[in-house]
């Protein structure tokens, strides 16, 4: 078969009906090409470059790669919103694309600025690294075995389920290159440790002081611990794995989100209009993150949308976006000496314990008969 009958082949089965954990996924638009086809060196779920600007040829493939999934973004396989789509949707892929690509390329230049020795031998992974073209085991080696304080490690984008079907053949290379690099894989059955709910809003005058706002669907972000790689020559230092998705929730009530929860939410928001802003930035500590927690959880929001992820709810007003998996550099917590009277005080308990659950001899030989 000729490379070019190859790729036609492999077009056709991208556009196949696949189903994910039990959800059907759409089949791709007609216009749309899986990059990954055209080009040996990048894969499906591959990381941004760490150097978007490193030259002309790097720029131009993730501004095709990034064009492609626009098309993705574009084209909802079904009924949905429009509004939600441009809004919702969409503006979160733009957001979260710009912030992606100028946070990666901060690291990783920083970094290589800081005059941090580098083991000559990651020099040729270094150099994929920075053009997109490095593979998961190799970025491993990177974040073991050089100092950088953190890496993206792949990405599959799938916009209302386009393309998730990829995401077990990514997990399958993370969890590979983490036990090469010898570290531990976690079992995948815990639930997520960091759910993110940010409603989208649209305003308008309606004449009143502080304008109307209407809830037009959330981005939500949760996170859970994949794994951690030790850090070469160090004992207490890791790289801790972490994957994370992004979904956008419809609010329509043909999707089947809760309609008694927008309401409740927009009922809030008319009783304190000065000062509830449902769309107003959430810091992630502090006071005023707990106190929009209390709204969320108040107008039975936040109980909702937990439930649907730690259940990975399929319902319609679920709307997969991304799947992340990074990396960052972590203390190991300290392990604390017992002193002799701390020591001595644990021993005396145990053993007083122990005494009480031991029998007497007279109570060992005494039977009723």
């Amino acid at each position: 078969m000729t490379g070019e009958a190859s790729i036609q082949q492999e077009q056709q089965q991208a556009h196949e009906t696949l189903v994910f954990k039990g959800r059907i996924l759409p089949e791709l638009p007609a216009e749309y090409i899986e990059k990954s086809l055209e080009n040996p060196l990048i894969v499906p779920y591959g990381a941004v470059p760490a150097n978007l600007y490193r030259d002309e040829e790097t720029k131009l493939q993730q501004a095709m790669i990034n064009e492609s999934f626009r098309v993705l973004y574009e084209t909802p396989p079904s009924e949905m919103p429009s509004e939600f789509v441009d809004h919702v949707v969409m503006n979160d892929y733009v957001i979260n694309e710009n912030r992606r690509m100028i946070e990666n390329y901060d690291v990783y230049t920083q970094f290589m600025a800081s005059g941090t020795d580098i083991d000559p031998a990651l020099y040729p992974e270094i150099d994929r690294f920075e053009s997109g073209h490095a593979t998961i085991d190799e970025i491993a080696r990177i974040a073991s075995r050089s100092k950088i304080p953190s890496v993206e490690f792949g990405k599959v984008t799938h916009p209302y389920g386009y393309r998730m079907q990829y995401i077990d053949e990514f997990r399958a290379d993370m969890s590979e290159a983490i036990e090469a690099q010898g570290g531990v894989v976690y079992p995948d059955i815990a639930p997520y440790r960091s759910i993110k709910i940010l409603p989208r809003v649209l305003r308008a005058d309606d004449g009143t002081e502080f304008g109307r706002q209407r809830i037009i669907g959330f981005i939500v972000k949760y996170k859970r611990d994949y794994g951690h790689i030790p850090v070469a020559g160090s004992k207490d230092e890791v790289v801790r794995v972490v994957e994370r998705q992004i979904a956008a929730y419809r609010v329509d009530e043909a999707s089947g989100f809760d309609q008694s929860v927008l309401d409740a939410m927009h009922a809030l928001r008319e009783q304190y209009p000065k000062r509830i802003h449902w769309d107003a930035p959430i810091p992630d500590e502090g006071k005023n993150k707990q106190v929009f927690l209390d709204r969320l959880e108040k107008t039975g929001c936040l109980s909702f949308i937990e439930n649907a992820v730690q259940h990975e709810s399929l319902e319609d007003f679920v709307v997969p976006i991304s799947t992340t998996i990074y990396g960052h550099r972590e203390k190991l917590p300290e392990k604390k000496k017992l002193d002799s009277v701390a020591r001595t005080a644990i021993e005396r308990a145990l053993n007083e314990g122990l005494s009480r659950l031991q029998p007497s001899v007279s109570d060992a030989h005494h039977f009723d008969y």
